[in-house]
């Protein structure tokens, strides 16, 4: 007689997952997280590149309106704007600037912008003078969304130049966006955006 118990071959299987199957789900729901995260990235990128272009034009139209078409200040060359002279005439919030009387700009981290006058610039021509707002600092997509927000949509009568990398000038508006592209492109070492605005 057999004493060996035997051993039923149909016996349910142990539910839940194997080692394996744990290492499928967890790659998956990491690529989905991934996904998530680069979209929202690229989303917020966008809305602060939209915000931050939108501030350009409102300073732009405040210090239009501040001095009209000929009453700039005298100031040979370029006058850098003390930031509570702005503020008291409320063309800058004051929550667009630091401690230190520097703008803020609305991609945080080292980036930079400045607001300056000209007279007898040849850059403003005809006129000879204007506006010109800078960015320092700028990374690629920073470089091609702020160029293509602004001068994409610009003018001829509205802006005289922009200027990327110091030593491209765009003159013609509103700017090619392919233009833009190559130019931030090859000057992307620079970071530096310069827009030319007529007063």
């Amino acid at each position: 007689m057999d004493t060996a118990a035997s051993v039923p071959s149909d016996l349910p299987r142990q539910s839940g997952f194997n080692l394996i199957e744990a290492a499928i789900v967890l790659g998956v729901v990491g690529l989905v997280i991934g996904g998530i995260w680069i979209a929202a990235a690229s989303v917020s990128m966008k809305m602060n590149t939209n915000a931050q272009a939108q501030s350009v034009l409102s300073i732009v139209q405040g210090m239009r309106q501040l001095y009209g078409p000929e009453s700039y200040p005298s100031a040979e060359g370029g006058q850098n704007w003390e930031m509570s002279n702005l503020i008291a005439a409320k063309i800058v919030p004051p929550t667009d600037v630091d401690g230190s009387g520097n703008l803020v700009t609305k991609w945080g981290g080292n980036t930079v912008m400045g607001i300056l006058t000209q007279k007898n610039s040849s850059d403003f021509a005809p006129q000879g003078y204007g506006i010109l707002i800078t960015f320092q600092h700028l990374n690629l997509d920073q470089c091609i969304g702020i160029a293509t927000a602004v001068a994409g949509r610009a003018s001829n009568n509205d802006m005289a130049a922009l200027a990327i990398g110091g030593a491209s000038f765009i003159r013609s508006f509103p700017a090619d966006i392919s233009t833009i592209v190559s130019n931030c492109t090859t000057q992307v070492a620079s970071g530096y955006v310069g827009f030319y605005f007529r007063p």
